[in-house]
């Protein structure tokens, strides 16, 4: 999977080629073709973090937590 670096790198792409254009129809489509690359950049980024919220190991036992079972502050209760 591309990277959102990698879709900010092809917007970038469309919008200098666009510039570039002397076609106003073509540089409306590559217009939007950039605001497409962007939402991709945006959403991979709103994924990546999600990711980095998500604790790793979340469901995993706690050193200290033998039967499983933390009150709401993550202790066992002592």
């Amino acid at each position: 999977m591309a990277s959102m670096d990698e879709y900010r790198r092809v917007a970038a792409e469309c919008l200098r080629i666009a510039r570039d254009s002397q076609n106003p129809k073509d540089r409306a489509l590559l217009l939007r073709m950039a605001e497409s690359w962007i939402r991709l950049a945006e959403r991979a980024d709103e994924r990546r973090s999600a990711a980095d919220i998500e604790p790793s190991g979340a469901n995993e036992m706690r050193v200290g937590d033998e039967d499983g079972v933390l009150d709401d502050r993550g202790t066992d209760g002592s």
